[in-house]
C-alpha cells in the first residue's frame, strides 16, 4: 500500500501471482506463493513532476498441518 500527503501522486503497477501446493502426506502440505510487479510512481504536485519505476516482488512459503477439524499452519 503506498500512501501520499494531500494524494498529490500516482501509483501504477502491473504483474503476476503465482501459487504451489505440494501435499507431503495425507495431513501435512507445503505451499509457494509469489508475486512480481513492475511499478510506477509519479509525483504531480509541482511543476516539475517526478517518476520512478521498477520490479518489486515478494515470495513466501508455509506448512499446513490438518489434525481432525483443526488446521494448523506455520509460515
Amino acid at each position: 500500500m503506498l500512501t501520499s500527503f494531500a494524494n498529490i501522486g500516482r501509483y501504477k503497477k502491473w504483474g503476476l501471482d503465482a501459487s504451489i501446493e505440494l501435499p507431503i502426506t495425507s495431513s501435512l502440505d507445503f505451499s509457494v506463493n509469489g508475486s512480481l510487479y513492475y511499478v510506477m510512481v509519479k509525483n504531480e504536485r509541482f511543476a516539475q513532476s517526478e517518476a520512478n519505476k521498477g520490479i518489486e516482488g515478494l515470495i513466501y512459503s508455509y506448512l499446513t498441518y490438518k489434525w481432525k477439524t483443526f488446521e494448523f499452519m506455520a509460515t
